[in-house]
């Protein structure tokens, strides 16, 4: 394996950035998230799909036990060497950025998937938006407002105790309400109004929707 060992050990960008992780991804995907952002991370074994499209990213960082693919030797390497946290906790550690868009962290296996939910609610000051082939996820402020068209389909997942203080444009509105895993969760809600709000007692819920509101999230989370 060929590359430049990076004498730095953090990077910081004054623009989005696009962090690819080892989880099922499609090129379509990429290239739908890639126009936003402005440098591409490969979060270990995330380098594999990249090197298969012909794409070279800007940094390549882990742990690297999972890249299958040669790294070029051009290539910059953030090498970590504990294995304490995941690939997305050692992403937003080495990295820093105003936003974060992340693809290769949902639909595949279900404890990958619950893992970066955990990191979204730890890193929850931190705007980050991750992408799958259907939803995007990320965690809501504790006063958040966005606009989407009526009936679309929005799910507050709560990761931890939280109450719903008041919320506008909710088929089920979430005022008064106490959620949290085990007893009483929002999924399956939608909208029906153009302006949605929802204010919390925290932060510690993660809003699930359909991937084509991508912008309209970036826009809210501004």
């Amino acid at each position: 394996m060929r590359h430049i060992e990076s004498q730095v050990t953090s990077l910081s960008y004054a623009a989005p950035v696009l962090l690819v992780g080892a989880g099922p991804v499609a090129r379509e995907e990429f290239d739908y998230v890639h126009e936003l952002t402005q440098a591409t991370i490969a979060v270990d074994g995330g380098y594999n799909a990249l090197h298969a499209w012909g794409v070279t990213p800007d940094v390549v960082l882990g742990d690297m036990d999972s890249i299958r693919a040669e790294v070029g030797e051009a290539t910059k390497v953030l090498r970590v060497h504990e294995q304490d946290s995941t690939d997305l906790e050692k992403a937003l550690r080495l990295v820093g950025a105003p936003l974060y868009l992340g693809i290769g962290f949902l639909d595949g296996r279900v404890d990958h998937t619950l893992a970066a939910m955990h990191v979204l609610i730890a890193a929850s000051h931190r705007r980050i938006i991750l992408v799958g082939s259907e939803d995007v996820i990320f965690a809501a402020p504790d006063e958040w407002q966005i606009s989407l068209p009526p009936r679309t389909r929005i799910s507050f997942y709560p990761m931890r105790r939280i109450r719903g203080l008041k919320s506008s444009g909710l088929r089920w509105p979430l005022d008064g309400l106490v959620l949290e895993s085990g007893t009483r969760i929002g999924v399956s809600n939608e909208t029906i109004a153009g302006k949605v709000t929802a204010q919390f007692s925290e932060r510690g819920v993660v809003t699930i929707l359909p991937r084509d509101c991508l912008r309209d999230v970036i826009d809210s989370l501004a």
